[in-house]
């Protein structure tokens, strides 16, 4: 997440309170949001919020992403395990 705070005010030796106040809401807004971000990450009660909220995706050609939630309901098979000849 990109910052929206304005790197350029306060204005070096010049803090005007307007400046200060509106990065200080927009500090307090993002904070907000990744603090809620935070916690539905870690909610594993609703199936929509939790690991259904993190997407993975295999680096091989081909591969389609999906959500972690997804991978961890799969049942391992016998094609998951290598066999090696004796």
């Amino acid at each position: 997440m990109a910052s929206s705070i304005d790197p350029t005010k306060p204005t070096t030796g010049r803090a005007y309170t307007a400046d200060v106040r509106a990065n200080f809401e927009t500090a307090r807004s993002e904070i907000s949001a990744l603090q809620l971000a935070d916690t539905n990450l870690a909610d594993s009660t609703d199936p929509a919020l939790g690991d259904a909220l993190v997407a993975v995706k295999l680096e091989a050609t081909g591969s389609v992403a999906r959500t972690q939630h997804d991978k961890n309901e799969e049942l391992p098979t016998v094609g998951d395990f290598a066999v090696r000849a004796a």
